[in-house]
């Protein structure tokens, strides 16, 4: 992939849709199966997660019906250190070895930022960015001051098919 357009390009398509099957087939290493359960495919090579929500959390008219037996459109993704190297480029042009400032220097200031600091997610500051219609959340270890994390995912969660 040469960068996370690659992959956005499918939000909001189903997980079945012909063309991004192909695209993981091609594209994804040693991907698990769908796990229906927590909405993601994990790739054990790469630790890159394509998440999906339900259609039926997205679809007005299915809002008070049971979530279970929706089909997953494919919503959201998460890219750790180890996924760089499926990428030629990352958002804002980052890298794993940027700290805090190096990313806002890149990025430019937040729409908002957290300062997180407990037993579950350690010393971590998450800085959040808009690009076009996309939501781009970057967690950095404040202990190690450096990049752990990228979250992609649809401004507004639709289906597009």
């Amino acid at each position: 992939m040469k960068s996370i357009e690659d992959l956005t390009i499918y939000f909001g398509k189903y997980l079945s849709n012909p063309e991004f099957e192909k695209f993981r087939e091609e594209n994804l290493i040693n991907p698990t199966k769908y796990n229906s359960l927590d909405l993601f495919i994990r790739c054990r090579s790469s630790k890159m997660e394509l998440c999906f929500t339900n259609e039926r959390e997205i679809r007005e008219s299915d809002a008070e019906k049971s979530s279970i037996g929706g089909k997953p459109i494919f919503t959201h993704f998460f890219i750790f250190p180890a996924s760089e190297k499926s990428f030629e480029e990352l958002p804002f042009a980052t890298t794993f070895k940027d700290s805090l400032k190096e990313i806002e220097d890149k990025c430019g200031i937040p729409y908002d930022s957290k300062r997180i600091n407990n037993v579950i997610f350690g010393n971590i500051t998450r800085l959040f960015y808009h690009k076009g219609n996309l939501k781009i959340d970057f967690t950095i270890d404040m202990d190690k001051n450096k990049l752990t994390q990228i979250y992609v995912g649809q401004i507004k969660k639709e289906i597009i098919e």
